[in-house]
């Protein structure tokens, strides 16, 4: 495992690599950070190339002066692309994760192979999410985001993950609220909210995708994960019982497998 750090416009991007082969990039969601993927990482390295960065203001990469925009990030994968001489790339997302990957795809159709949304999608806010964002922001700025942290990551998981994990919950929401500052929650929501809808960037994507739906997901109510994963002309759809936002916590066994099995396929 190697740690780098890299320099971005005014923004010191950290990001993780380890392995030896393709390269596949696993984008974290919001409030996270590279760390969630360390138990998908050991089963892959031996074939793959892993890269999993930080998003700005996540993790150990900072936040800029500049508006925050999910094309911003885009091209700063493609920078570490660039910094790495890494022609072509796998992108797996979770949640905000993917909505960087639907981007990057849609700016460097040539340099993506195959993408994975883990619970995400390609829609944009709509009217309702933005004002629920903007009603977040002055919530924050009114009462700091540890309150916010703490209730946004409870409501990622399942009833049933709450109560038998309550250590794995409690631990991610202790790390947020110690790590991610005020700043940081606001500029990567107005981020999301800002974000355009990128249905015909999925519909025009000739090459693989991967979606893994949790039945239990209040984020992204299972209605509308459904409604894009016809868009793609190659489409590897895994939808699943008992589990919510969270299928990398929630469903580690099974997304391991799902992640392995779509590299392999499309290698």
């Amino acid at each position: 495992m190697m740690e780098k750090q890299v320099v971005y416009k005014d923004i010191t991007v950290n990001y993780e690599k380890q392995g030896k082969g393709e390269a596949v990039f696993f984008i974290h969601g919001f409030c996270e950070d590279h760390t969630m993927w360390e138990a998908i990482i050991p089963k892959l390295t031996k074939e793959y190339s892993i890269l999993c960065p930080d998003l700005p203001g996540f993790g150990k990469s900072s936040l800029g002066n500049e508006p925050l925009s999910i094309v911003w990030m885009a091209e700063m994968i493609d920078f570490i692309l660039t910094c790495e001489k890494i022609e072509t790339c796998t992108i797996i997302g979770h949640s905000l994760g993917a909505y960087v990957g639907i981007h990057f795809a849609e700016l460097y159709p040539d340099k993506i192979k195959a993408l994975g949304f883990i619970n995400s999608h390609v829609f944009d806010d709509g009217e309702e999410k933005r004002m629920n964002r903007k009603k977040s922001i002055e919530f924050i700025r009114n009462h700091t985001a540890k309150l916010f942290i703490r209730e946004l990551i409870n409501n990622l998981f399942s009833e049933r993950f709450k109560k038998d994990h309550k250590d794995t919950v409690l631990a991610l929401i202790k790390e947020a609220q110690l790590n991610i500052t005020d700043e940081a929650v606001i500029a990567n929501l107005q981020a999301m909210a800002a974000r355009a809808d990128k249905q015909d960037v999925l519909k025009k994507f000739s090459k693989p995708v991967l979606f893994l739906i949790g039945e239990e997901d209040a984020t992204i109510p299972i209605e509308q994960s459904m409604r894009q994963v016809s868009f793609p002309m190659q489409s590897d759809i895994h939808v699943r019982q008992r589990v919510a936002h969270m299928s990398i916590y929630e469903d580690r066994a099974y997304s391991i497998e799902a992640i392995y099995s779509f590299l392999r396929r499309n290698d």
